[in-house]
C-alpha cells in the first residue's frame, strides 16, 4: 500500500462516507447482458444480431446524451428506451415505454459484496456515522438499498438528484451538499471509493480523507493509500493517522 498523508486529518472522523458501485455491489451482468433481460421481460424478441445492434445503438446514445441528473429524469429514460425500441424494430407506444421503465426499476444487474454487512454493523455498533455518496439516480439506489436491506445501515444517503449536481461527485457540490446534510466539517469525514477522479481527487480537493478501494487490482501508480476490501479500512485509516 502507497500511503499519502494528507491536509486536515488530525481531527476525529465523525462519519465515513461510501460510494455505491464497485465499492459495496458489484455489478453481475454487463450492460448490454441487462438491456436484452429488460427487453426479454417485456416479451420482445428479436435476433441476437438485432438485439446487440439495438443495445449498442442506445448505449451510444446514453454516452452522449446523459449526465448524473439525466439518469433520474423521466423524459431522458423515455428518450433512452424510445431509441432501444426503434433500432429493434418495434412500434412505440406510451404503454410499452412505461412497462419497460417499471422493469428497469425493478430489475437490478448488481449483488452485494460479502463484507458489507459485517463491516457496516461494526461500524454502527461503534457509533459511527455511515453515509453513501453515488452517482445513481435516487431510484436506481433506492431499489437496491431496499434489495439487499441496506437502509438500517446508513444515516444518510446522497445522490445527484437531491444535490442538484449536474455532474455528480465530479462536481464539489455535491460535496458541499453532503457534508452540510451530515452537519459535518470535511475534515470529520472520510470517504471511501473506487474511481479516481470522483471518489479521490474531487472530496480531497474539499478537505475529506479519502481512501481508495479496489477489489480486484491495484493501480500500482497511484499516491493514495488503497486497499482491496472493507476489513483492510481500520489499518488504513491508521496510516492515515485518522
Amino acid at each position: 500500500m502507497k500511503r499519502a498523508l494528507q491536509k486536515g486529518t488530525a481531527a476525529r472522523i465523525h462519519a465515513i462516507s461510501f460510494d455505491m458501485d464497485d465499492t459495496l455491489v458489484y455489478r453481475t451482468i454487463s450492460r448490454t447482458s441487462y438491456y436484452k433481460k429488460v427487453l426479454h421481460a417485456a416479451g420482445l424478441r428479436s435476433s441476437e444480431r438485432n438485439t446487440r445492434r439495438a443495445i449498442e445503438a442506445t448505449l451510444e446514445w446514453e454516452k452522449d446524451n446523459f449526465n448524473a441528473l439525466d439518469r433520474g429524469n423521466p423524459i431522458k429514460i423515455r428518450v433512452l428506451f424510445t431509441t432501444l425500441l426503434q433500432e429493434v424494430g418495434v412500434g412505440v407506444n406510451d404503454f410499452l415505454i412505461s412497462k419497460l421503465q417499471r422493469i428497469r426499476e425493478s430489475e437490478t444487474a448488481w449483488a452485494l459484496y460479502a463484507d458489507v454487512k459485517p463491516f457496516l454493523a461494526t461500524l454502527r455498533h461503534r457509533g459511527m456515522k455511515t453515509v453513501i455518496v453515488t452517482n445513481r439516480p435516487r431510484w436506481a439506489l433506492d431499489r437496491d438499498l431496499n434489495g439487499f436491506e441496506l437502509k438500517p445501515y446508513f444515516d444518510l444517503t446522497v445522490t445527484p438528484d437531491d444535490a442538484q449536481a449536474r455532474w455528480g461527485k465530479r462536481d464539489t457540490k455535491m460535496w458541499h451538499y453532503a457534508l452540510r446534510r451530515m452537519k459535518l466539517k470535511a475534515n470529520e469525514v472520510l470517504h471511501v471509493g473506487d474511481n479516481h477522479t470522483e471518489d479521490i481527487i474531487v472530496p480531497e480537493s474539499v478537505g475529506l480523507s479519502v481512501i481508495r478501494i479496489q477489489r480486484h487490482h491495484y493501480d500500482q501508480h497511484s499516491s493514495h493509500i488503497t486497499i482491496h476490501s472493507l476489513s483492510e479500512l481500520p489499518k488504513a485509516q491508521n496510516k492515515l493517522r485518522l
